[in-house]
């Protein structure tokens, strides 16, 4: 149990509240505080509801945190009956009398529940003035409003979409990903020339890029991959996506962290060689192997690539996701798909079995694994292929692609490929990676990540 006083302490706290209110933690420690302390706080609620506003700060906090993960954290029965409850009060007052619902209700229920999918969306119309708790549910509905929004700019710009990835992008309308808080501010203060100088052998670019690049990124999820371009000089920069709901996400972040010159599409990578635009860089990271036919979607983008663009690509490693497969064959995992508390229920077992499972124990080790939509894609994604490295270097070759560097895409696990690179440090030759297949399978966890210019 926490004591107030603990409460208090916490309350106080500034250097954890900014992080919670900040980034989104992926820790399987972080998490037992922040269920532990809503727990705590979930008791005084039920005895005096006004309770809530005794730690402001640290209700703030939790709230924040839980609706960034998407309410994938455990939550107990009796709390659960609780949030029931007050949802069915909120609604009733909402739709029967008419009449806004009492503030610190809904100050309470922003920690188990998102405030925009209660109620039909009802919430989204109403103003709340709490002083105290307004910041979490301004995010939580303003966030919606702002979406809804961005929805009917980016509706008018879609292009064709290929009937067989129907499964995959409904799969992403329910679960836009990644998540995350903020994008990387854009310095854009060097080229793209210095990029290249600094991760490949130049010698093997037939020409230097000007100082101002349009980039293609191809497969844009929730907008996270834009981080790519904060550092160089971009005269344009299109985002291309299955799914509306990732790209009203990607559109809302990308305009708060001030990225400019760049416009998003929806639309399917296989109607890119009838779109009529070219590009020097094409971004496509960890979107292929999800398609029903991976060799045509890495020949449409291609077809986009200039004389000597660049195409940096990302594939799932066979060797690097054996521990997901082992994860399926062990758990029950279809209910998850579509029912949150099913989610709740999985991760609680994955939790549980990682003490003496190495399987279970590498998923709560993913940054995935710390939200719903993240949990989904790890784990329940309905489309996906794998490749062995001789399988990505037979693709590339089918293709008429030459790589220009492969590696991993975890910064710690690059770091650890070293030993395997001193006779290979661009990680060209088919052989190192084999080795590294054979030795070390789990640094393979994050993807083959591959520069690549057209061959000949």
């Amino acid at each position: 149990p926490i004591s107030d006083s603990a409460l208090t302490i916490l309350n106080r706290t500034d250097l954890l509240l900014s992080c919670l209110c900040t980034v989104l933690i992926e820790n399987t420690l972080f998490e037992v505080l922040i269920t532990s302390v809503r727990h705590a706080i979930w008791q005084r609620f039920i005895q005096n509801e006004n309770s809530i506003n005794l730690w402001p700060e640290l209700w703030r906090a939790v709230c924040f945190q839980c609706y960034l993960a998407e309410y994938i954290f455990i939550v107990s029965d009796k709390e659960q009956e609780t949030v029931n409850d007050l949802s069915d009060s909120i609604c009733s007052s909402v739709h029967t009398t008419g009449q806004k619902p009492a503030e610190h209700l809904i100050d309470f229920i922003a920690a188990y529940v998102d405030l925009a999918q209660i109620c039909d969306g009802a919430l989204l119309d109403l103003k709340f003035q709490s002083r105290q708790i307004t910041p979490v549910v301004e995010l939580q509905i303003g966030d919606m409003r702002r979406r809804r929004k961005q929805a009917k700019e980016i509706r008018s710009t879609k292009i064709f979409v290929e009937t067989t990835h129907s499964t995959v992008q409904k799969f992403y309308e329910a679960n836009p990903y990644p998540r995350y808080v903020s994008l990387l501010r854009p310095v854009q203060s060097g080229n793209f020339s210095e990029l290249l100088a600094n991760h490949f052998d130049v010698k093997s670019i037939d020409r230097r890029f000007n100082d101002h690049i349009d980039v293609l990124i191809a497969g844009c999820g929730t907008g996270k991959a834009l981080e790519s371009t904060a550092l160089f000089k971009t005269r344009k920069t299109d985002c291309l996506d299955l799914s509306l709901a990732s790209l009203c996400y990607a559109r809302q972040r990308a305009s708060d962290s001030g990225y400019r010159n760049v416009a998003f599409f929806q639309g399917d990578i296989l109607a890119l060689p009838d779109w009529g635009r070219t590009y020097d860089l094409v971004e496509c990271t960890g979107v292929i192997h999800h398609m029903a036919d991976p060799e045509r979607g890495l020949k449409a983008l291609k077809s986009v690539l200039r004389p000597h663009g660049i195409l940096n690509l990302a594939v799932y490693s066979t060797a690097g996701r054996l521990f997901v497969a082992g994860i399926k064959k062990r758990f029950e995992m279809q209910e998850a798909l579509n029912d949150i508390y099913a989610l709740r229920k999985l991760r609680a077992e994955i939790k549980s079995a990682a003490k003496n499972d190495p399987d279970a124990f590498s998923v709560t080790r993913m940054e995935d694994f710390y939200t719903a939509s993240g949990t989904r894609d790890l784990l329940l994604h309905p489309q996906e292929v794998t490749y062995s490295a001789a399988g990505v270097w037979a693709l590339f070759s089918r293709v008429g692609l030459k790589p220009l560097r492969v590696s991993v895409i975890s910064k710690a696990d690059r770091e650890s490929l070293g030993k395997y690179m001193v006779d290979d440090p661009l990680g060209l030759k088919l052989e190192t990676w084999i080795r590294i297949e054979e030795d070390s399978p789990n640094l393979l966890r994050s993807m083959f990540s591959v520069y690549a210019t057209a061959s000949g």
